[in-house]
């Protein structure tokens, strides 16, 4: 595990757990309702040994799958990255040097502030009518059942 991926453990990935959240790599998952809420990190294709860069994702989508089911943000219904959601709405990048620990600690624990400030209470506060109703949702759960129990799934 790199450097990148044990300061997101120590830092983002405690808090999350704490509010419900479960990870796989850089991205975490939560079910509220009819709802999985994600918040993932994405590394920028062009990183270098001595420079890189990451940006946060947001999504919601219908919780329509098993339990286990995993959902990516590039997956989710409702998109959005952490900048529209910051003051300036536009897209941020946190920037670190790969080589220099308290460098990359001080833009993981800015990224921790910004996930506490702008993406939680984003996931908590809005509504996301348009996803799918608790009838649909409830309905998709049975046909599931069903065509599992008749062999199809």
């Amino acid at each position: 595990m790199g450097a990148f991926e044990q300061a997101v453990g120590r830092q983002i990935a405690a808090k999350l757990k704490a509010d419900g959240f479960a990870r796989r790599g850089q991205s975490f998952n939560r079910r509220r309702g009819c709802e999985i809420q994600v918040i993932s990190l994405q590394r920028s294709r062009n990183n270098t040994a001595l420079r890189a860069r990451y940006t946060v994702n947001i999504g919601v989508t219908p919780d329509l799958g098993a339990p286990d089911a995993w959902v990516e943000a590039s997956a989710c219904r409702w998109r959005m990255r952490i900048g529209m959601l910051r003051p300036e709405r536009q897209d941020h990048w946190y920037d670190y040097r790969p080589d220099d620990p308290e460098n990359l600690d001080a833009a993981i624990a800015e990224t921790l502030a910004d996930i506490e400030a702008y993406a939680l209470p984003c996931l908590s506060e809005t509504r996301f009518p348009s996803l799918a109703t608790r009838t649909t949702v409830r309905v998709w759960q049975i046909v599931r059942v069903l065509l599992r129990r008749l062999g199809y799934l």
